[in-house]
């Protein structure tokens, strides 16, 4: 799912009813396993992502290096190289800048955001039972009863 869709989730998700402080309380187990099963979700989705980024990587440095062979090659529908490439550690400047690299490497720099995203997320449903006290603590203090 997009990041910007859990943002407008937790944006809906987020308001407190101050008029129903009871029924916000007891909606917490359920807000929280509903983001908590996105965040599992997200970060297998993370772990994936970062096995392919590996995978392509060992792949691409085999191509780079010539380890690679013309029906691997062919197979991933990798054009063989024309230019030279002397040294392996070379080899890096080119995978570097390889788009294909580079794409996965964002992708998983996306991922990693959403999940992080979704942990502040957990973290706030984590926090909302002291929110609602607190809130609950001045509505008593500022009506004279605390």
């Amino acid at each position: 799912m997009l990041l910007e869709k859990y943002y407008e989730m937790w944006e809906n998700d987020a308001h407190i009813d101050l008029s129903d402080i009871a029924g916000t309380t007891s909606a917490i187990p359920k807000l929280h396993n509903k983001y908590l099963m996105l965040l599992r979700q997200e970060t297998l989705k993370l772990r994936k992502k970062q096995a392919d980024l590996k995978i392509l990587n060992t792949k691409k440095f085999q191509y780079y290096t010539k380890v690679m062979s013309p029906e691997e090659m062919e197979e991933l529908g990798w054009e063989p190289l024309r230019q030279k490439i002397g040294l392996k550690s070379t080899a890096q400047q080119y995978m570097d800048a390889d788009p294909q690299l580079i794409d996965m490497s964002l992708k998983v720099d996306y991922q990693q955001e959403v999940v992080k995203y979704l942990e502040g997320v957990v973290g706030m449903i984590n926090n909302r039972g002291y929110q609602l006290s607190t809130i609950v603590q001045w509505k008593k203090f500022t009506q004279g009863d605390g």
